[in-house]
Order: structure tokens, then sequence, then C-alpha cells
């Protein structure tokens, strides 16, 4: 698929996209999970955030990011394609890290490159500052059930936002690079 064809957000500049695609093409995907691995290093995740960061995140472009895969993440009935989290002070100390992302490298491989960026970019968006300037984690504004959806539509002022922003923005096909759940 051209990059003519993908639905990249209005925003995103050439620049922002070149990157993003330079990023697949440098650090090719590793394609079998060694079991005897815990984590392993995500450099091509690691090259897109670079991208997202300077095109959307710039609070935090001074900010020391571990970019990790794990085989799977989630627990038993759940699947979470990926986790961002404040590095404790003990990682801090030992890695000089201010950040962790981790990656569901089971759904990474099973997603298009435009998913990739879209993950990428929403585990960004859990790492903020606050007013003083100290690096946090932000949690998303809506926090709701379908089923509540389904019944109730948009009920609450923080859910009328959500829900008009994504009818706004470009809607990526399930269907155009394989679901994953």
């Amino acid at each position: 698929m051209t990059t003519a064809t993908r639905k990249w957000p209005e925003t995103f500049g050439t620049k922002t996209v070149t990157a993003i695609e330079e990023a697949r093409r440098v650090y090719p995907d590793t394609v079998k999970w060694d079991e005897e691995w815990k984590y392993l290093e995500a450099p091509q995740v690691a090259a897109m955030a670079e991208a997202l960061i300077e095109q959307a995140h710039t609070e935090i472009a001074n900010a020391e990011i571990a970019f990790l895969f794990r085989e799977k993440l989630g627990g038993r009935n759940e699947t979470r394609w990926g986790k961002a989290s404040k590095a404790s002070a003990l990682v801090k100390h030992i890695g000089d890290f201010d950040f962790i992302l981790e990656i569901n490298f089971t759904v990474w491989n099973r997603l298009g490159l435009v998913r990739r960026a879209a993950l990428v970019d929403h585990l960004l968006e859990h790492c903020g500052r606050d007013d003083n300037g100290n690096f946090i984690t932000l949690t998303p504004e809506v926090s709701e059930f379908g089923a509540i959806v389904k019944r109730w539509g948009r009920w609450q002022p923080s859910l009328q936002v959500f829900l008009s922003a994504a009818d706004a923005g470009p809607q990526l096909d399930m269907l155009e690079e394989g679901k994953v759940t």
C-alpha cells in the first residue's frame, strides 16, 4: 500500500510520515519471539516515537524513554496492545529513563504501519508534564463501556467531545490490515 492511500492524520506532514516509513525500513521486524526473552528492545518503535514526539508530543521532547517489546501483555481475558508508565526511582537510577513504553510483540507483528504509528502515538499521549514541569503519566479523558454508549449514547460531556473527535478523525479500516483484538 502506498503512502497516498494510507490514512495518516491531516496534521502530519510529509516529514513525519516519511520518518515513520523509514523506521520500518531501517529497523525490520523481528519475526519470532525467543522463549528466553523477557523483554526485547524496540528500535522501530523508538524511531517512530522520535517522529511522533517532534510532531505531536513536544512537551516530552527531552524525556528519556525505554521502548521495549514483551511477547504478550494483559491478563487472562484481555489483550493489551501496549503500556506506558513513568519509570520508578530504581529504573531511573539504573537506566536514567523517565518513561517506559512496553509494546505487545504479538499484536505489533499483526499491525500495519498506520496502526503501529497510532499505537505508539497513543502510548506517548500517556507521557506528560505537570504544572511544575515534572514528568507524569496521563490517563485518557474517557473510560466507558460499549454497552453504556449503546444504551445511552453521548450521555456525558467528555464522551461527547471524545466521540465527536472520533467522528472527525481518519477512520482506519480494521479489515485493511487484518483484525487484531
